[in-house]
């Protein structure tokens, strides 16, 4: 070929390899396209995933034709997805099926449009769900017709009606298949909830189920499902000593507003100060304010019950605190709380609170008495800034001046005590004050409800 042949057919390609360029830049515009459609397609995740309790086949074909009745939805959803936000889809809904006695799951994502840059839903569940789940109904039917046939797993606590509650121990009772799936569901309910790593000693659960009417069979039958958990580690101290902290505790919302947290925690308590020896005293790890203030009704409840509180229930005529007279003995000595606090395997700050709160609903019709409560409880505020020391804060494992407040808050306590003065004092103080009595009037009715009921009982056997 001459050399004039080699430039033409030179020029000639030119275009071509024009053209091929020209192409790519258009699929890298498309490719930026796509990624701010990705950006602006951002979808709130806590509200596009629902979860349903499936007891039958029906009831799944039900949900999967988004019959959303008796669904629940998330609360959290960071831990999975970023900012809770799920980028790239159009129409997303994410339908999350559970068996009713362990919660093995199955999951379904529909969406109208997926588009070119998108997250990995699907990737992102498998990896939080790991083996305890499937995409396939014959495998979940199959899943569910086979829990008919077991028992609930460990030990028998307490049963009541058609509810019972047992103590599990994760290796010893082979709950660790159960225990994933409880965790994976934990995480969209519990905030900042962590996966119980089974290979370690001393996890357990206490676990509350419920009896049901198999509705399928034409003969009585009787079925059961879970309806609650808490989860627990017992730190040894000796080789059968030990302190017991609750941690995990979540009733699934299709089963709450019906009392079942406290008829757990109250269970909970009872057995490990009546019934485990080795236990020496119950913590709780982290507690939402939700969690406190059922903590604070279920131990008011146990110290009426319990008989501890007789003495000063006994100065009460009616259902008010009248005379300042009554108001000065209505109180606890040290003794006391210390005393009530051993036998119960409570620290002594929550008797104390328990017997303020049921102070507080004596005194809540009375102007003068309220008064009296107020300086009082201010006047004890006071005298805890400025009598605890850090050290002294540290060894009672209370993370703030005040249980009241919640125990899951840091504060500064060398700031606190090195600007300690008389204003910074009553400052705090005056803060402090009205959100205690806003958490606290949230259950004193229920309190209250209860501590008059058994005024009844015990004036009936006067």
């Amino acid at each position: 070929m001459s050399g004039e042949e080699k430039e033409s057919s030179k020029r000639k390609a030119e275009p071509e390899t024009k053209k091929d360029t020209s192409t790519k830049t258009k699929d890298l515009e498309e490719i930026k396209k796509e990624e701010k459609d990705k950006n602006n397609c951002q979808i709130n995740a806590n509200k596009i995933i629902y979860f349903k309790i499936i007891n039958t086949e029906a009831e799944f074909d039900d949900f999967q034709n988004m019959n959303l009745e008796n669904s629940f939805q998330p609360t959290y959803t960071y831990e999975l997805f970023a900012n809770e936000v799920i980028h790239g889809y159009k129409g997303l809904k994410i339908l999350i099926s559970l068996t009713p006695k362990t919660f093995f799951a199955h999951l379904n994502i529909q969406y109208v449009e997926k588009l070119a840059v998108n997250d990995d839903i699907e990737n992102i569940l498998a990896l939080h769900f790991k083996e305890r789940f499937t995409r396939n109904k014959e495998t979940f039917i199959y899943k569910l017709k086979e829990e008919n046939s077991i028992n609930p797993k460990g030990k028998l606590i307490f049963s009541e009606n058609n509810r019972s509650i047992y103590n599990i121990d994760i290796l010893k009772d082979d709950f660790t298949d159960e225990n994933f799936s409880i965790q994976a569901l934990c995480t969209f309910f519990i905030d900042a909830a962590s996966f119980i790593p089974i290979e370690e000693n001393f996890w357990g659960y206490f676990i509350i189920v419920e009896n049901v009417e198999n509705k399928d069979k034409k003969e009585e039958n009787k079925n059961w499902r879970t309806i609650g958990i808490c989860s627990y580690k017992n730190f040894h101290i000796e080789l059968y000593k030990y302190f017991t902290m609750l941690s995990q505790f979540l009733i699934p919302p299709p089963y709450q507003r019906k009392g079942l947290g406290t008829f757990l925690l109250e269970n909970i308590y009872k057995y490990l100060f009546k019934e485990d020896k080795n236990c020496l005293e119950i913590m709780t790890e982290d507690p939402s304010i939700e969690f406190i203030l059922m903590r604070d009704y279920t131990i008011t409840k146990i110290i009426t019950k319990e008989k501890l509180i007789d003495n000063l229930l006994n100065l009460i005529e009616d259902k008010t605190i009248e005379t300042k007279e009554v108001f000065d003995k209505f109180i606890l000595s040290s003794e006391d709380v210390k005393k009530i606090s051993k036998n119960l395997k409570l620290q002594d700050i929550l008797i104390s609170r328990a017997v303020e709160i049921i102070k507080y609903g004596l005194v809540i019709n009375s102007k003068e008495m309220l008064k009296l409560f107020e300086e009082e409880k201010k006047q004890n505020m006071t005298k805890m800034f400025e009598e605890n020391s850090i050290e002294n804060a540290k060894a009672k494992r209370i993370r703030g001046p005040f249980i009241f407040f919640g125990d899951d808050l840091d504060y500064n306590y060398k700031a606190d005590y090195e600007e300690n003065s008389d204003y910074l004092v009553k400052q705090k103080v005056e803060i402090l004050y009205p959100e205690y009595i806003g958490d606290i009037e949230k259950i004193v009715k229920k309190v209250n409800e209860m501590i008059f009921n058994y005024k009844s009982t015990l004036n009936k056997n006067a």
